[in-house]
């Protein structure tokens, strides 16, 4: 069986010579183009780069901390004028969906991250002062941390890297020297700021009924009398 084929020599198309003369094309690299696989440009680095978005290499910020979730696809149309990372680093990977959402993430090789809900809650400014009137219902996390009673008696050796609680108290003028030393006399074991706050608002409520705190209903117990504490928070908080 002959085959006849026919002669195309002759027969051109509008495409071949938009593809010669090279009609549309953009000078590379184009704005929006991904330069993921570039180097680092060096002058940008120094911040004397000229060629902006025509620069073949990559202009990468220092604030970029996350990262593009839309480049993990290949589908971010911003390039070098993402706000996000364009680069894989699992350090710096956005936080998953699923388990911020939903508590739960069953993709066993998941490359988002998975941050635990409780570490994300920020500390109560409020609770860290010494009371938070919100209380459980608080929606800012309550850490109770340990009075430093170096930093109490008036010198704390590690200064800002000691890992107890440093509160400063404005203590009146009028209390003596001898007072002051059988206060700290009386806090011969480490106390929280829970069991001080709580016999401090008591005192503050002037409530009779509620002075005297059941010991039972503390956070914490230490071997001393309530006398010390009752006389030492009076003269701290400015009551007659």
């Amino acid at each position: 069986m002959e085959v006849i084929v026919a002669n195309v020599d002759k027969i051109t198309f509008d495409i071949e010579t938009q593809l010669e003369e090279q009609v549309g094309a953009q000078i590379l690299p184009f704005p929006g183009m991904d330069k993921s696989i570039a180097a680092v440009c060096t002058f940008y680095m120094r911040g004397n780069c000229s060629k902006s978005v025509s620069c073949p290499f990559r202009h990468v910020r220092g604030d970029r901390t996350v990262v593009c979730k839309h480049w993990l696809r290949g589908l971010c149309k911003k390039g070098d004028q993402c706000e996000f990372l364009h680069e894989y680093d699992m350090s710096k990977m956005p936080e998953c969906y699923f388990y911020s959402r939903f508590n739960a993430c069953h993709n066993k090789e998941c490359p988002f991250l998975h941050i635990n809900p409780d570490m994300k809650m920020k500390d109560c400014p409020w609770y860290d002062r010494g009371f938070c009137r919100h209380g459980p219902q608080c929606r800012n996390r309550h850490v109770r941390r340990v009075l430093c009673m170096n930093y109490f008696s008036g010198f704390c050796p590690d200064g800002s890297s000691c890992k107890f609680m440093q509160v400063w108290l404005q203590v009146d003028q009028r209390i003596s020297r001898a007072e002051k030393i059988q206060a700290t006399l009386c806090l011969t074991k480490w106390i929280t700021i829970d069991w001080i706050m709580l016999f401090a608002s008591s005192v503050v409520n002037r409530d009779t009924s509620q002075t005297d705190v059941p010991r039972a209903s503390l956070p914490f117990l230490v071997p001393v009398t309530k006398t010390c504490f009752r006389d030492l928070f009076r003269k701290i908080l400015f009551i007659p």
